[in-house]
């Protein structure tokens, strides 16, 4: 006979059993991407090809390579929104061809995702000097082919960027056919990265011009090779030294180990870089700068309470010297995170990943205009300190990936008032006890795109979703199949709609309004009949 005490592990254990299928049922599925590698119609085995997952802060990617009969079959691929492209050298990719994306589900298959290649063609030169001589480990940049949108592919891949070797000779190869432009040399914004150097070449396109309209057009042709492309360096970008000193604004001390950084002006933006440190005499130094509007400004630290007035200048013809940085006792906000409509037992696990980030309006350009941002602690508190006088306003950003949602600030409180156009901060002022309160915008939209009479490459369009009564929209890009996904929205009413790029861009007539709701997904369907697209 069985006893009690055995029938009773025996139902413990297939409970467990049955806990255990149970959880084996909720598991992710994966799904499968396969597809095949042509050249001229025939199969190229060989290839390694690539899904690589977009949107994340991890480098994930699945890999497989093309067989004898050039298919490939990449598994166990968990949901997400995908990049395929081949990885191919001797062989060039063309059009839409070149990168695929891919929005991946549960447990699918997606067959035919085809690329297609071709010989690659190839252009090599020499780079010289004035005298004649080699420039060795040069960087040579080629851009086109011409009047297509490929270039912009070619630099999210890295393509077709090589250096010389040491007799100034260069090879590029695996190029598709088409015309192109090639140039040696630094540009003045690269220059200004390159502040350790004094000198070095201007950026000159072949033969010999430093103005992009007047470059000789090198034709490549499938296969082919253009030879004697070759690049004769003349003028040098000439650099200045810039120094100055961070002292104490009360006492005019010197203030050594400071961090400091430096800010170039354009007509369209700033280019920025820091992380230097004053010497023990509160010292620094900028060697090679090429003449332009710049200023010397405090590097943000979460560990200062230090803030300075950004120091502007100019440098024309000549070196400059005695630039001066104040340092000041900064202003300083803590307060804490709250969460409103979220677990919030689950929401304080994502506090490691939480940033707050304030913006300064300080009245001046928006080129001058700080932008500081700590790390929030553990239990949800945070503190920003080194601030200048302004009026900041607040945005919270949490780690990318699909296992870390998303927040949005929902409102700030002080005092048990919501604030509602930020909160005023004068020099050294100390502000405390703020609410940050934040929500999860847990929302999304997925769709598709069907086009009725007659067929057309959706890489050229885009998807726009604005909320309805607010001027920004979100956008997102169509896959291989003509699908889209949006997560991370707001509870709302929504507008989807497309648009081309660079045909030249113009809404098209496929606008639909969608209802999102937490923790849903609203599915729609836009159609985009061409006799309407071109009438």
């Amino acid at each position: 006979m069985i006893s009690s005490t055995f029938r009773a592990s025996l139902l413990i254990l297939a409970l467990c059993l049955a806990v255990s299928a149970q959880d084996q049922d909720k598991k992710t599925q994966t799904s499968t991407i396969s597809g095949k590698v042509t050249m001229l119609g025939r199969a190229v085995p060989g290839v390694v090809v690539v899904a690589r997952l977009i949107q994340s802060r991890r480098s994930v990617r699945f890999v497989d390579k093309t067989d004898s009969v050039g298919n490939y079959r990449i598994t166990n691929v968990p949901p997400g929104t995908y990049e395929i492209v081949p990885s191919v050298t001797q062989y060039a990719l063309t059009g839409p061809d070149m990168i695929k994306s891919l929005i991946v589900g549960e447990g699918e298959t997606y067959d035919a995702i085809d690329f297609t290649v071709l010989r690659g063609g190839v252009i090599t030169g020499r780079v010289t000097d004035s005298e004649g001589k080699p420039i060795v480990d040069e960087e040579i940049v080629i851009s086109g082919p011409e009047g297509t949108a490929y270039q912009e592919t070619v630099a999210r891949l890295g393509l077709f960027r090589t250096t010389t070797d040491d007799r100034g000779i260069y090879r590029v190869f695996g190029l598709p056919p088409g015309k192109y432009t090639v140039a040696a040399g630094t540009n003045e914004e690269q220059f200004f990265l390159r502040v350790y150097s004094r000198f070095t070449y201007k950026r000159t396109f072949h033969p010999s011009t430093t103005e992009a309209a007047k470059a000789t057009l090198i034709e490549v042709t499938e296969g082919g090779e253009a030879t004697n492309i070759d690049i004769a360096l003349r003028r040098r970008l000439v650099g200045y030294t810039v120094t100055g000193r961070v002292v104490d604004a009360a006492s005019g001390n010197p203030q050594p180990n400071i961090r400091y950084s430096l800010t170039k002006y354009r007509e369209n933006g700033w280019t920025s870089h820091g992380g230097m440190l004053t010497d023990a005499q509160g010292g620094f130094v900028f060697d090679g700068l090429p003449p332009g509007k710049y200023a010397v400004s405090l590097a943000r630290s979460i560990d200062s309470d230090n803030y300075a007035e950004p120091v502007p200048f100019e440098v024309v013809d000549r070196d400059l010297e005695g630039l001066t940085l104040k340092l000041t006792e900064g202003g300083i906000i803590s307060g804490s995170i709250v969460f409103e409509g979220v677990d919030e037992r689950v929401a304080r696990t994502k506090f490691p990943n939480m940033t707050v980030i304030s913006f300064i309006d300080t009245n001046r350009p928006i080129t001058e205009q700080a932008s500081p941002s700590t790390p929030v602690n553990a239990d949800g508190t945070f503190r920003l300190a080194g601030l200048g006088s302004g009026v900041v306003r607040f945005s919270i950003m949490t780690g990318v990936g699909e296992s870390t949602p998303e927040f949005e600030l929902a409102r700030v409180e002080r005092g048990g008032e919501i604030v509602a156009r930020g909160i005023e901060i004068k020099e050294g002022q100390k502000i405390s006890g703020l609410r940050l309160v934040v929500r999860n915008p847990s929302g999304s939209i997925r769709g598709e795109l069907r086009i009725q009479n007659g067929q057309m490459q959706t890489d050229g369009m885009i998807v726009l979703v604005r909320r309805v009564g607010q001027e920004s929209s979100l956008s997102a890009n169509l896959d291989a199949r003509g699908r889209f996904q949006l997560s991370g929205l707001a509870a709302g009413v929504y507008e989807v709609s497309l648009m081309t790029v660079g045909r030249p861009s113009r809404v098209v007539p496929a606008v639909k309004e969608v209802v999102v709701t937490d923790n849903q997904t609203s599915e729609v369907v836009l159609t985009l009949d061409l006799k309407d697209f071109y009438p």
